[in-house]
This record gives C-alpha cells, sequence and structure tokens, in this order.
C-alpha cells in the first residue's frame, strides 16, 4: 500500500501550486498592462500640479494646453477624462492625433469631455487640432448649454476634424447652415453662454463681470486668447484695462 503523504508534504504542495497560480496570474495581469500607462499617470499628474499652480496665482493665465501625447488612443483618453482636474482653469487647449481613427473622440469620449467642462470655469476652447466623430461632435453641440463656453476655435478652413463635411458646415454656420450654425449667431450655443454672468468670478476692478469680458482678466495676456472665431475683445461688452 502507497504511504499517505504527510501534512507537511500536502502543505508544500499546495504552496506550490498556490505560487504557481500567483505567478501565472501576475504574469497575465502584466501582459494586460495598457501602452504607455506609466507616461499618461505622468502626463495627468503634470497637468494636475500645473492647473493647482495656476489656480494658487491670481497674476497668471489660468490657461491650459493638453496635447496629443494625452489623447493618441482609447486608453489615454479614458484615463485622461477620468483623473484630470480642471478647476479654475478658463481656457484650454485640447489636440488630437491625425494618425487614423485611433485619435478621434467618439461619444463616449466627448460624454466624458462635455461632464469635465460643465463642471469647470472654462469658457474660452482651442479645438483648432481636435478631430472627433460625427455623432461625438453632435454630443458636443448639444451639451455646450450645460458649459461656461462662449467662445471656441475650431479650423474652418476645410481641414479634418474627423467628421463629414456637413457637419463640418453645421458646426461652424457655414453653405446650407449659415443661419443655424452651432458656433455662430445670435441664437447659438456660444452667443447665449456668453450672456450668462458666472457668480465664481469677481473683477477687482470691473466688479460683477463675466471673465470674458474683462480685460484685466490675466488670461487676455495670453496668445490663446485671440485664437477663437470671434474675439471677445472685439465686443462693446469687453472692459479694457
Amino acid at each position: 500500500m502507497s504511504p499517505k503523504p504527510s501534512s507537511s508534504s500536502s502543505s508544500r504542495s499546495s504552496s506550490s501550486s498556490s505560487s504557481s497560480s500567483f505567478s501565472s496570474s501576475s504574469s497575465s495581469s502584466r501582459s494586460k498592462r495598457v501602452p504607455g500607462l506609466t507616461e499618461i499617470i505622468g502626463l495627468v499628474n503634470e497637468a494636475n500640479r500645473m492647473v493647482a499652480t495656476n489656480d494658487a496665482n491670481p497674476d497668471v493665465s489660468n490657461v491650459l494646453y493638453l496635447d496629443s501625447r494625452y489623447t493618441s488612443s482609447p486608453e489615454r483618453r479614458e484615463y485622461l477624462l477620468a483623473h484630470l482636474q480642471l478647476r479654475g482653469t478658463e481656457m484650454l487647449r485640447l489636440k488630437t492625433t491625425t494618425a487614423g481613427d485611433q485619435g478621434r473622440f467618439g461619444e463616449a469620449d466627448m460624454n466624458k469631455l462635455m461632464d469635465l467642462l460643465a463642471n469647470s470655469h472654462v469658457w474660452g476652447l482651442n479645438i483648432g487640432e481636435f478631430r472627433a466623430t460625427d455623432e461625438a461632435w453632435r454630443i458636443f453641440a448639444q451639451r455646450l448649454p450645460d458649459t461656461w463656453i462662449g467662445f471656441v476655435w475650431i479650423n474652418e478652413n476645410g481641414k479634418n476634424i474627423g467628421a463629414s463635411q456637413d457637419v463640418h458646415h453645421w458646426l461652424l454656420g457655414i453653405g446650407t447652415y449659415k443661419t443655424a450654425g452651432v458656433l455662430r449667431g445670435k441664437g447659438s450655443p456660444l452667443s447665449k453662454n456668453r450672456r450668462k454672468n458666472p457668480s465664481w468670478y469677481k473683477s477687482t476692478k470691473h466688479g460683477d463681470i463675466a471673465p470674458w469680458w474683462d480685460g484685466e482678466n490675466p488670461v487676455f495676456n495670453h496668445a490663446m486668447a485671440s485664437k477663437f472665431l470671434w474675439n471677445p475683445t472685439s465686443s462693446n461688452h469687453f472692459h479694457k484695462k
């Protein structure tokens, strides 16, 4: 008769099996890691530190620029949109890659971006090098009223925004959409947003005024302040220094 294994040998066997299983699991986990995850974590942390620094200094332009490294893959966009803290940022430039469809914002991406913007102080958006699908652009237009955004820069010279020409013309209010564009005209969401007066902003010189009409606002020292389809400084509502 074969002897029964001792409890100690059973224990060693069980431990060895468990260790092997853990090793296999760890190996599998490592193989599923998102490419570039370490880099995007570092980039988003850096962006959040920049936002915190800007918020702490009222004399600097509260502007944030996120290049295509932040948005070049669905995984990077997912991490960015889940962890970015815009806080007091007033102007945002967001760029995507033009290489293939990987860089285009889809519906889920756009909804997350609009959630971020709706809970921020961003009123100026530079998306001149930004690509999204037709469906994503429709979400962008639909949700603009949820935000403070009254000034946008988008490429109007026929360059690829990732969408069909029809959607491009509709956004810009050109072609057959001259009286019904999203980004132009008195009835556009941008125009309506410009009439808002956020309670979170007070001018030291002009008192109760929207930040986009205040010439004392440090953001107007930044080059991005002139990169809109319609410049706030050309308005009768704008108060110079």
